[in-house]
């Protein structure tokens, strides 16, 4: 969906966990998150976290060339809210951890707001970074089954 200047990716997904562990997995962020067996190279990225705590973290990913610098506030275990720059874009990020009889639903909604160039050619390009996204939470999802033993 596209509003004005700013464009936004939904996506939902069913866990087999529960709520508090499952965002405890999702919100402990480590600089091998886009690494290990689950990730192909197209979707690895370099992390560095620069703080952490209960409660927020700051860090630096780079995205192939795109390096973007974000801020999250972690509501255990609600959700999280994010902002992250960069040169070409900026991204408002709200994850929601609702308990369901079958684990736990995750919602995520991402508003990207390209900057200069971007503007022009981010319309062109959505499908790809929006499947590129899904594929990358995808394997997030793969990654928490993994670290945890268990099966989707």
């Amino acid at each position: 969906m596209t509003r004005g200047a700013v464009v936004l990716f939904t996506f939902d997904r069913t866990v087999k966990a529960g709520r508090e562990e499952f965002f405890d997995w999702w919100s402990d962020f480590t600089p091998t998150d886009h690494a290990g067996p689950n990730w192909q190279p197209k979707l690895a990225q370099e992390r560095t976290v620069v703080e952490q705590d209960g409660r927020h973290a700051v860090m630096d990913d780079l995205i192939g060339s795109l390096h973007v610098h974000s801020t999250v506030t972690k509501n255990r275990p609600a959700g999280l809210e994010s902002r992250g720059e960069s040169r070409m874009v900026s991204m408002a990020r709200h994850v929601v951890f609702t308990p369901v009889p079958e684990g736990t639903r995750l919602h995520i909604e991402i508003e990207f707001t390209p900057h200069g160039i971007a503007k022009l050619l981010f319309p062109m390009g959505k499908a790809r970074v929006f499947g590129r996204v899904t594929e990358d939470l995808e394997t997030h999802i793969k990654d928490f089954y993994t670290d945890t033993g268990r099966h989707d």
